[in-house]
């Protein structure tokens, strides 16, 4: 059995999204814990912050709050900021079937223009199931910053 879960283990999520934003304003969404908790999770979650440095090796813990009032607590560490350019940070669910799975995401800020691509590579999923629940969870997320950095959250 600990073969089969070897197999599944490492997969890797990425996703890339244009923002009509410049690039300081895009990475700032990502690291400022007041902007953060306006778009963060899934249309229709909500964002409490209960720790948030965004410094390497800096903690963070936060729940988003499912619209049927489920919890979703993570927490982890910011492994490197490179203000406007790059992020990375462990992932680890504090319930459900990932729990104390630690995952790694990481995000590069490229200024196209006045707009900004980000890369997003979310690293060490558990399973397949974990790969599409985190790439709908992500894709959802991003129409949320991409609507608070509109001024429309």
């Amino acid at each position: 059995m600990m073969a089969d879960v070897q197999a599944v283990e490492n997969l890797t999520l990425e996703l890339s999204r244009v923002f009509q934003a410049k690039r300081e304003n895009v990475f700032r969404a990502w690291i400022d814990p007041d902007e953060l908790k306006h778009w963060w999770g899934p249309k229709g979650f909500n964002t409490e912050i209960d720790t948030f440095n965004a410094t390497p090796g800096g903690a963070y813990r936060m729940c988003m709050r499912a619209p049927d009032n489920s919890e979703h607590w993570l927490h982890g560490e910011f492994k490197q900021v490179s203000p406007h350019d790059f992020l990375s940070m462990s992932w680890i669910w504090e319930s459900g079937d990932m729990a104390g799975h630690e995952m790694l995401v990481t995000i590069t800020f490229t200024a196209v223009g006045d707009a900004t691509e980000i890369k997003l590579t979310h690293s060490n999923l558990p399973g397949e199931g974990a790969v599409t629940a985190h790439s709908e969870g992500w894709t959802s997320s991003f129409e949320c910053c991409d609507d608070a950095l509109a001024g429309k959250a």
